[in-house]
């Protein structure tokens, strides 16, 4: 038996938040990317898109990366802002301390998870994110353990190999302020309770799975 990840339910209790820039929209990633699965690249290709069709600018919307830069073909996460013309608009931080990424989650207005290609694992921030009750982007694997959790919360906007084609109006929505808090086609019942996340009730749960089992082996 396995006790899933989960999250202390007063996390951002007391937690001030840090505001990175007042009259725009702001996306922000928390955690390392040196993982071939945390590739931004697809994100950043429709930002530039967006930008050469003068469909959105820097001055209503920005991508905020904090924590450790990967590599992708080579490239760091500069390198690919760099190519894309995206200076403007894209800006990788370094490693903060926990609590500050608590308050700066709790400052910007919608939260980016980068899980593909892990389709039996989810992240251990995707927990920290439902919690924060923002806006979420979410690459995700369709049908895999993260779109599992996810597609139970309302707010979540989870884009897959199969339907990136949607992430162009998705982020129009976004550089607008309207972003769209229920995606109806992947599911039509969003779980609200937070209470599912926390540590206490995955413990409860798999003390209760031990008790079945110990009672179905006597």
């Amino acid at each position: 038996m396995l006790l899933p990840n989960g999250v202390e339910m007063d996390m951002f209790d007391h937690i001030v938040p840090i505001k990175v820039s007042e009259g725009k929209m702001i996306i922000g990633h928390f955690g390392d990317m040196d993982y071939d699965h945390r590739n931004p690249e697809p994100l950043l290709m429709a930002l530039s898109d967006l930008l050469k069709d003068g469909v959105i600018s820097g001055r209503e919307l920005e991508v905020h990366f904090w924590g450790q830069s990967g590599r992708w073909k080579g490239r760091s996460l500069n390198d690919i802002v760099r190519e894309l013309g995206l200076e403007a608009m894209v800006f990788g931080h370094g490693q903060v301390p926990h609590k500050e990424s608590l308050a700066r989650i709790k400052g910007i207005d919608v939260l980016l998870l980068l899980a593909e290609n892990q389709p039996l694992q989810i992240p251990a921030k995707t927990y920290e994110y439902l919690l924060a009750e923002k806006p979420l982007i979410a690459f995700v694997d369709e049908g895999g353990a993260t779109h599992l959790l996810l597609k139970r919360f309302d707010n979540v906007h989870c884009v897959s190999k199969q339907r990136k084609q949607e992430l162009r109006g998705l982020i129009e929505s976004i550089s607008s302020g309207h972003i769209s808090s229920v995606d109806r086609e992947w599911s039509n019942q969003r779980n609200r309770n937070t209470g599912e996340l926390s540590f206490a009730y995955h413990l409860k749960n798999l003390l209760r799975k031990m008790e079945q089992s110990n009672g179905q082996a006597s």
